[in-house]
């Protein structure tokens, strides 16, 4: 204030949407692609067995993109209770994600000395996982909010505004 630090508390509103997304031209198109072979899913699982910390790390930074650092760990752990390390669906689907995303020479290189295959975009992504059952997914995220809101407290924004 003129010049001079002074401390302040921001507030800010993190919404969480359940709500299924109505059909937009911006949705990525259903994965219409050949399935993979036998032997680029097992390498596929491989690769989620031997990273699956670091994948599961990368989606939830993602997903707890823009929380207040105080929260983070918190919101993480409650996450992980969600959806331990290991849950065997959790493999299953990413690694079917991976051998539709990756050749399997990608994936043998990648195992054998760590070259990366290019990076898929987000689109891509949900390209390839489209086709995937929900399973209760959103059932878990209600949950979850359920939780933050009790801790921190959430006001449902006007949808008028």
């Amino acid at each position: 204030m003129d010049g001079v630090q002074v401390p302040k508390r921001i507030a800010f509103n993190i919404l969480f949407q359940t709500e299924t997304i109505e059909e937009t031209s911006n949705l990525p198109v259903a994965y219409t692609g050949p399935p993979p072979s036998a032997a680029a899913l097992a390498l596929a699982k491989r690769i989620v067995i031997r990273d699956l910390e670091e994948i599961v790390a990368n989606e939830e930074d993602y997903l707890l993109d823009g929380l207040a650092p105080d929260r983070i760990e918190i919101v993480r752990g409650w996450m992980r209770e969600k959806r331990p390390l290991g849950d065997e669906k959790y493999v299953e689907r990413s690694a079917l994600a991976i051998a539709r995303l990756s050749s399997e020479e990608e994936m043998s290189a990648y195992l054998s000395d760590g070259t990366p295959s290019a990076t898929p975009s987000n689109d891509d992504w949900m390209r390839v996982t489209s086709d995937f059952p929900d399973e209760g997914d959103e059932a878990k995220w209600i949950s979850l909010r359920g939780r933050y809101c009790a801790r921190w407290s959430c006001e449902t924004p006007s949808r008028n505004h």
